[in-house]
């Protein structure tokens, strides 16, 4: 080893993570006054859209429908082999 890791070979690391949080602390001083409020925040965020099928028949349907237009789809490539 050389000698300017005497002890502890991280205290390099450790000054420079200091000095780069003491750094990036003083960027994020912003007074809580400037802000926009909670409200104003989160007014524009869009709900997710859920396609909800209440009816047990109808996803039965819905299910038969789409293996039946899969299996259509793909019908003409297993007989190719």
């Amino acid at each position: 080893m050389s000698p300017n890791y005497k002890e502890d070979q991280a205290e390099q690391l450790r000054k420079r993570s200091q000095r780069h949080s003491e750094e990036a602390m003083e960027e994020e001083k912003i007074p809580v006054s400037s802000l926009p409020s909670r409200k104003e925040t989160h007014k524009n965020t869009r709900k997710k859209v859920k396609l909800r099928i209440h009816f047990p028949l109808a996803r039965l349907l819905l299910l038969i429908f789409i293996v039946i237009v899969v299996l259509a789809v793909l019908t003409p490539f297993w007989l190719e082999k």
